[in-house]
């Protein structure tokens, strides 16, 4: 699997190498002896060949059916290559700065108006001044969801709000594809997750059989009641 993750992201690092705006020449795996023509079927039920993707870069995964003693962390690997990828695409980006503003409209709105319309975000007195696109200066509805900024504090890089105690950050970088197109600079909205944990009583080595799982789940059981 290790030599699997280098070739992976030798993969994803020569195909962004790609997205410039150079003239298209030879792929840059041309030649590669790796891969080959595989007849697979996806989720749908319908045959998918090699052929259905001529043409385009593609990075084939065979995964797990189940865990093993630990889930392996491929996915999210190349999950992270899909995201640069994304970034890599204004139109595509601008979308996901709209729904990353509806958010923010749902978890730190403002007194007025919407982060929907803001075009610019600047630091004043310690409070967060949004600027509008009918050039009118509003706060946020909760003053206390301001944690603190980095950069200028007329032309803040990054802005820190938080809401129920975990925390939202906004990007701001008018140099970035995304950030260049958008009215305010915004390029990502970074979210903290709550801390969870995975209790997986399905695929453990510790619970085989039918008795392992009824004792299993009562245990489980016990905490959730505190008993």
């Amino acid at each position: 699997m290790n030599k699997f993750k280098i070739r992976a992201a030798a993969v994803a690092i020569t195909a962004l190498s790609a997205c410039g705006g150079a003239p298209a020449g030879p792929p840059p795996l041309e030649g590669a002896k790796m891969g080959g023509a595989f007849r697979l079927t996806n989720p749908d039920g319908k045959t998918v060949t090699d052929a259905d993707f001529a043409g385009k870069y593609r990075l084939v995964y065979f995964g797990y059916t189940f865990c093993p003693d630990v889930c392996p962390v491929d996915v999210q690997i190349m999950g992270q290559g899909l995201s640069a990828f994304e970034k890599m695409d204004p139109v595509r980006g601008a979308k996901v700065i709209e729904y990353a503003r509806h958010v923010l409209d749902r978890c730190v709105p403002l007194k007025t108006g919407s982060h929907l319309d803001s075009t610019g975000y600047r630091v004043v007195d310690n409070e967060l001044a949004v600027t509008l696109a009918n050039g009118k200066t509003v706060g946020l509805k909760n003053r206390a969801q301001f944690v603190g900024f980095q950069g200028e504090m007329d032309a803040p890089s990054s802005v820190l709000l938080s809401h129920h105690g975990l925390h939202l950050d906004i990007i701001i970088n008018r140099k970035t594809p995304i950030g260049s197109t958008d009215a305010a600079g915004v390029c990502d909205l970074v979210l903290e997750s709550a801390l969870s944990t995975i209790l997986d009583l399905e695929d453990s080595v510790a619970v085989v059989d039918a008795a392992d799982k009824v004792l299993a789940y009562g245990n489980w059981l016990g905490i959730l009641k505190g008993t």
